[in-house]
């Protein structure tokens, strides 16, 4: 509740919004690299927290390529939410 009467809420979307494996970046080395995603399907809960607007500008926005970022973008627009 408190999110959602904000004026604006902007977070920070720490990793992709992606279906399937997807192409995952390499790491070298696996014990302390981490990849995050998470599928379309749960996307909606963004929405339903308040989030107005969300960074993609962190560590996590190329764990899995150019294929998650479009995901991403394309996931937030259909939900209404602002990205940069």
């Amino acid at each position: 509740d408190i999110l959602k009467q904000a004026d604006i809420t902007f977070g920070n979307l720490e990793g992709t919004i992606l279906d399937g494996i997807g192409s995952a970046k390499e790491c070298k080395n696996p014990e302390i690299c981490y990849l995050f995603k998470m599928p379309s399907r749960l996307a909606f809960n963004l929405q339903e927290a308040g989030f107005d607007l969300l960074s993609l500008a962190n560590n996590h926005a190329n764990d899995f390529g150019t294929e998650g970022r479009i995901s991403t973008q394309r996931t937030l627009d259909s939900l209404g939410i602002a990205h940069a």
